[in-house]
């Protein structure tokens, strides 16, 4: 994966009085930044004007990497001590998140400034902690100008002995270096796994796995249990490739109602079509690893034109709660009776539901009415007319969607026909009723426009790619939100059935770039049928087949270096209480640093209590608890950790520093 490099300046301002937002508890928009108030600051603006300048510094690292937060300290030396006792903050960025790191500040319009005054160390300097998060973006390259202002105030209630100063801090972000990806088997296929289609959680630790001939199977992290959570083979038609038990989602109070949601296809007798089913169950009362069978009942039916393109996935909403149903247009290929743009039809569709009411009025065929539909449904007109379950339509085959975990925005990866795959994205907060355009497009193209509106009147997808190098059918996989591996957070992965190739798609909106992912091909996988996420953010792939292996998506594991910080810079007595840290950072350290602190002079450098932990990159640290003690000193170290951030014993230690704490007045 190549990224560039984005070049960012922080903006700062402190500041006490300003005279759009003046408050002794914080103000906002004076920063100098050219994009704020026209650059003003507030020397310029007449908020303070009389008194001696200070001198203020905002200090931070050099660079960081894209999504990181990072600590920033700002501090603040009166020019007139005897007068300009006390200092306030404003921060303004033009790129990335501020947030407060402590009580001393607070987040306003969306900068950073203090909650009251704060008084300075004695020798007249005042200094204030946040937290800025990089921005995590793909544009090459870019620069934020970022500028500064400090000020020192005297608290007689008005602008007059107060003076302000301007400072600025460039940081460059550089997005995350992709690591070299791997596949993990997790579950290998002397297990006995059979087709699996579907990985899933129930809030907890395991997996549970949807074999496509009927069973549901647990993983509990060391083992595949030998007796299924469910076991409706009985029940299930998986005659054709895409027919079977094809979908699994657990309620989202499943801890304490225990009920889960299946979607299967079954030939009932005599019909001579088969039905997509939608039934609930709820697990053994007396054992947390099985279902109760005859705890059955069934919510919606509908009938299939054909044995493939059933859709099939099933997943509750992080953000509303409802059921959401992926339908396929029923097969026969092109979608000849045009069921995905007819509304008085489920198949074409990704429906919603809601599973905690009943009585509906849609186009459910079982008889049972043994769920709701939600009244902001896009097509909901009650009995007859369009089928209210409909959500979204113009689907074609859409056999797997998944929900962020973290924004509840939904990623569709619609199967296509014979030239082109689609990505459909959906954010969390639309109200539905998208047109993904099928069967008059397929992707963005074109495909059989007879009868259709323009344009204008279809939703196209975020990415889509062709067949021309042996892909033909997209398996849509989750968002990366686990803590393995930092470069693929907010990273949507999928892969292709017949090439198995892998990608992430990142980004955001319509400003999404697809990068290929070679490095988690393997030679001896088999062809991937789903992806799964557990209940950390952790994604599973699995590959088709009757003795099929479940592998998690992880990073190959670094070479160790245990490289101290180039420099140690002088500690800062900030306050009574706080000592101010920092430090280059060597950029072949990988697995960060530890502080520590004590009272006795030259330490062993094995034989010390580690203060804090800090990963990899960071530059500084702000020890907030150091209350002086005349008859001390406190020594400090700062250590290179080795690269599995667990063991310090190895590891180079730099920046031993003795200096005396003394007690404030």
């Amino acid at each position: 994966m190549v990224l560039g490099i984005i070049t960012s300046i922080l903006a700062a301002t402190l500041l006490l009085i300003n005279p759009l937002k003046a408050y002794s508890t914080g103000m906002t928009g004076h920063s100098g930044n050219p994009a704020i108030n026209g650059g003003i600051n507030c020397s310029e603006g007449g908020c303070h004007g009389t008194g001696v300048f200070p001198t203020v510094e905002l200090n931070g690292p050099a660079q960081v990497i894209s999504g990181e937060v990072v600590q920033i300290a700002f501090s603040v030396t009166s020019g007139a001590l005897e007068v300009q006792d006390h200092a306030g903050l404003n921060v303004s960025a033009t790129g990335g998140i501020l947030s407060n790191a402590n009580a001393e500040t607070q987040v306003v319009d969306d900068e950073i400034t203090h909650t009251t005054p704060k008084m300075n160390d004695g020798t007249g300097t005042a200094e204030f902690t946040f937290n800025w998060t990089a921005p995590d973006s793909l544009t090459l390259p870019m620069t934020y100008t970022l500028y500064a202002a400090g000020n020192s105030v005297n608290m007689n209630g008005n602008p007059s002995g107060d003076r302000a100063s301007t400072d600025a801090l460039e940081i460059v972000v550089t997005p995350p270096t992709t690591p070299e990806l791997t596949l993990t088997e997790v579950i290998s296929s002397s297990a006995g796994l059979n087709r699996p289609v579907g990985i899933t959680h129930a809030g907890d630790e395991r997996l549970f796995i949807v074999e496509k001939p009927g069973r549901i199977r647990i993983f509990d992290g060391s083992s595949l249990l030998a007796t299924p959570f469910l076991d409706i083979e009985s029940l299930v038609d998986d005659a054709n490739e895409e027919q079977g038990l094809l979908g699994l989602a657990f309620h989202p109070d499943y801890a304490n109602n225990g009920y889960f949601y299946v979607n299967y296809t079954y030939d009932p007798a005599g019909s001579g079509l088969d039905r997509t089913r939608i039934a609930r169950y709820q697990v053994n009362a007396l054992n947390p690893n099985l279902a109760n069978p005859a705890s059955a009942i069934v919510l919606l039916e509908f009938e299939q034109d054909a044995g493939n393109h059933n859709g099939g996935d099933i997943h509750f909403s992080p953000n509303d709660g409802y059921l959401y149903i992926s339908v396929g247009d029923g097969g026969l290929q092109g979608d000849p009776n045009n069921r995905a743009q007819t509304n008085t039809q489920l198949l074409g569709k990704m429906l919603r539901i809601d599973v905690d009411t009943a009585g509906a009025t849609g186009c459910d065929i079982s008889g049972n009415n043994n769920y709701g539909i939600p009244p902001s449904n896009p097509y909901a007109d009650g009995a007859g007319g369009d089928c209210d379950e409909i959500w979204q339509n113009g689907v074609r085959n859409p056999w797997r969607f998944s929900f962020d975990k973290d924004t509840a925005d939904m990623w569709i990866a619609d199967v296509g026909y014979s030239n082109w795959e689609e990505i459909d994205f959906q954010a969390a907060a639309s109200s539905g009723g998208e047109n993904w355009g099928w069967r008059c497009y397929e992707g963005t193209q074109p495909y059989n426009t007879s009868g259709c509106g323009p344009m204008g009147n279809y939703d196209f997808p975020v990415h889509e790619y062709d067949h021309l190098s042996g892909e033909c059918s997209i398996t849509g996989g989750f968002v990366y939100r686990g803590e393995d591996i930092l470069a693929l957070n907010g990273h949507y992965l999928f892969a292709d059935y017949c090439s198995r190739k892998f990608w992430s798609l990142s980004g955001s909106g319509n400003d999404l770039t697809a990068f290929g992912l070679p490095t988690i091909i393997g030679a001896g996988l088999g062809r991937p049928t789903t992806f799964g996420e557990d209940v950390n953010g952790n994604v599973y792939v699995a590959e088709d087949g009757s003795n099929a292996s479940i592998y998690k998506v992880t990073a190959v594991a670094l070479p160790c270096f245990d490289e101290s910080p180039t420099t140690v810079l002088p500690i800062i007595m900030l306050s009574d209480s706080d000592v101010g840290l920092s430090w280059n950072d060597n950029a072949a350290n990988k697995g960060g640093y530890a502080i520590h602190r004590t009272t006795t002079p030259n330490f062993a450098p094995n034989a010390k209590t580690i203060l804090a932990t800090l990963p990899a990159g960071s530059e500084v640290y702000t020890d907030t608890n150091a209350i002086g003690d005349v008859t001390k000193n406190y020594n400090y170290v700062v250590q290179s950790r080795n690269c599995n951030a667990s063991n310090v014993a190895n590891s180079s230690e730099v920046g031993e520093f003795d200096f005396a704490v003394v007690q404030g007045n």
